[in-house]
């Protein structure tokens, strides 16, 4: 580890090289970590590396036991506010010290104060504050690489692809970038950092995206929602809108963004787009889903009716049958998410293709 502070960081007007880091250097560093949890084909990571090493220390301080990016999830879909003004003001007084001339001794206050607060109730201000006190670039991107690449903890590697998101940075920084943001507990703020960082932002989120399955796919699905690329229109509307945590959270931006009323529209559509947007539209009309859903969708209706007129019982995918039921019960609620007119007539054509006597021949036959 000295060896590779050395090679990055020996200046003289800022010398890292040599101090001590604010960790036990028995524990493992995360992006390494994670390095050694790719699978194969490096495109994302294996099963087991959801459980972050620092996990048993995280978990341990709450008494719950949170999925991967879930604290930092919740936070930002179901509560009023998550920035810590007093939080705030702690953690960035300790970093411009840090940054400033001499103020190298306070790396380990500033270490305590990043792992003990969670990086979201101080980081929508990194960015006022950096023009404000106009730091040594050259020093933010040390500190930021430090704890991005060699922390053991998660809210200090937060806290510095944060500070590298602040800075342009060349393809090895944007490969660790893409390293961490593979995992849901940080892919938040490598999107947010990626988001800033490169001209095709869009095809690096999608690829963000397509690495992730938790709540790092919503974090970078939601920011490529509105594409116009027909390429990354149709994965949303086929599988990016799937998630871990539960469909409902990306079923109404994709529906909307990659116009899946229109997508249904089409004389002949296929099976991919025949199930994912049964998948979206059964998520769409659950009762009490964690966000707005088809009752706030103005083309829901006609997507309805529209996928409805592609279900074939002969030949349609058995995944279908689920949306059908949901569909017909949604109907049928005493104050269904469609206008009266529009619900009876989906109930209707839903329920006469629910009973075809097809499906449970067909379920028979798969069944052997």
């Amino acid at each position: 580890m000295l060896q590779w502070l050395r090679r990055h960081f020996h200046q003289p007007q800022w010398d890292l090289s040599a101090i001590t880091l604010p960790w036990d250097p028995g524990r493992p560093a995360i992006a390494e970590w994670l390095g050694e949890h790719l699978r194969e084909d490096g495109t994302a990571l294996v099963d087991s590396a959801l459980r972050l090493p620092d996990d048993d220390l995280v978990q341990g301080q709450g008494g719950l036991r949170f999925a991967a990016g879930a604290r930092d999830g919740i936070a930002i879909f179901h509560t009023t506010g998550v920035a810590d003004p007093e939080v705030t003001a702690e953690v960035l007084g300790l970093l411009w010290e840090v940054l400033a001339d001499g103020g190298l001794q306070r790396l380990p206050e500033l270490y305590a104060a990043l792992v003990d607060h969670r990086t979201l109730s101080w980081v929508d201000e990194l960015g006022g504050g950096l023009v404000m006190k106009a730091p040594d670039p050259a020093r933010v991107y040390a500190l930021g690489l430090i704890l991005a690449h060699l922390s053991p903890d998660r809210e200090a590697v937060k806290a510095g692809v944060a500070l590298l998101g602040m800075l342009s940075l060349d393809d090895g920084d944007l490969s660790l970038l893409r390293l961490l943001g593979s995992h849901d507990e940080f892919t938040l703020y490598v999107a947010v950092a990626l988001g800033a960082q490169v001209d095709d932002a869009e095809q690096e989120l999608f690829a963000l995206a397509g690495r992730t399955t938790g709540w790092g796919r919503i974090h970078a699905v939601l920011r490529i929602a509105d594409s116009e690329d027909p390429r990354i229109r149709g994965w949303l509307l086929r599988e990016g809108f799937q998630n871990r945590v539960m469909d409902r959270y990306l079923a109404l931006p994709c529906a909307r963004g990659a116009r899946l009323d229109e997508a249904l529209a089409a004389a002949r559509i296929d099976d991919e787009l025949l199930v994912g947007g049964g998948r979206i539209l059964a998520a769409l009309v659950e009762a009490d889903g964690p966000t707005p859903g088809m009752e706030v969708w103005e083309e829901g209706a006609a997507a309805a009716l529209r996928w409805l007129g592609h279900v074939r019982p002969d030949g349609a995918p058995l995944a279908v049958v689920p949306t059908l039921a949901a569909l017909v019960e949604a109907a049928g609620r005493a104050e269904p998410p469609w206008g009266r007119e529009a619900a009876a007539t989906i109930g209707l054509q839903a329920h006469a293709l629910l009973a075809d006597a097809r499906w449970e021949a067909r379920t028979r036959e798969a069944l052997g």
